[in-house]
């Protein structure tokens, strides 16, 4: 593998624009529509297409160009999926439905039918059990989101991190701590980190995907010995 990192640097904004795909990849999750096909009172016959229902918002000229490959986000957000097989689709959207199902550990899947709360009353919590107030007004804040046109990583960041994190990775108990900002923040860290590794040479097929985990190191008996709160423990 080539060592000369100023590949990244050359692809730097095609590679955060891959980490803006990422981040979009779910955000069919934050609407009131997804609340209702989640609930356990779903109304019979109700349908609701996560991934297209409301893929009009982004802006249908963006597109991502790397490693051979250009591919509009649209397309990513589309037909990226877990478990994908095809090989007739750009390694790009395989390699994002790869994140997006190595991701799940850190979003377990609950038993099947178990923990869905009411539509009209479906709540976050905390990593402690605590429970918010119920999820509102979700839809209304996606269409303010500015996607069409897309603007900068740096201005976008920001305002999805705050519509986002008012919803739900899952709305399933006990995972219903974990928000969509959560979960699209650990999809995209681990496509970022593919794509980057590709332009450095390492393209594994995506279901041969690993990743390692940077341990930082600190001196952990002296923090908890200044500890004044229950959380920081």
């Amino acid at each position: 593998m080539p060592n000369d990192l100023t590949i990244l640097a050359q692809h730097r904004d095609a590679l955060l624009l891959a980490e803006v795909a990422a981040w979009l990849h779910d955000m069919g999750k934050c609407t009131d529509e997804q609340i209702i096909s989640a609930a356990s009172d779903k109304p019979e016959g109700f349908s609701y297409k996560l991934k297209e229902a409301y893929l009009h918002l982004v802006d249908p000229s963006a597109q991502l160009s790397l490693l051979g490959e250009v591919v509009l986000l649209q397309d990513l957000i589309r037909e990226a999926r877990p478990g994908m097989r095809d090989n007739t689709k750009p390694w790009l959207v395989r390699t994002l439905g790869r994140c997006h199902g190595a991701a799940h550990v850190e979003k377990e899947e609950p038993p099947r039918g178990e923990g869905k709360q009411a539509s009209t009353d479906t709540r976050p919590s905390t990593a402690f059990g605590r429970e918010d107030n119920a999820v509102r007004e979700l839809t209304v804040t996606l269409d303010t989101l500015p996607l069409n046109p897309l603007v900068s990583r740096l201005a976008l960041k920001p305002v999805l991190r705050a519509a986002f994190s008012k919803a739900l990775g899952d709305t399933r108990r006990p995972i219903n701590e974990v928000t969509l900002w959560d979960w699209s923040s650990m999809v995209a860290a681990l496509y970022k980190a593919s794509v980057a590794g590709a332009l450095l040479g390492h393209k594994p097929e995506p279901q041969d995907l690993q990743w390692r985990l940077l341990s930082i190191r600190v001196d952990h008996l002296e923090f908890l010995a200044q500890v004044t709160r229950i959380p920081d423990l």
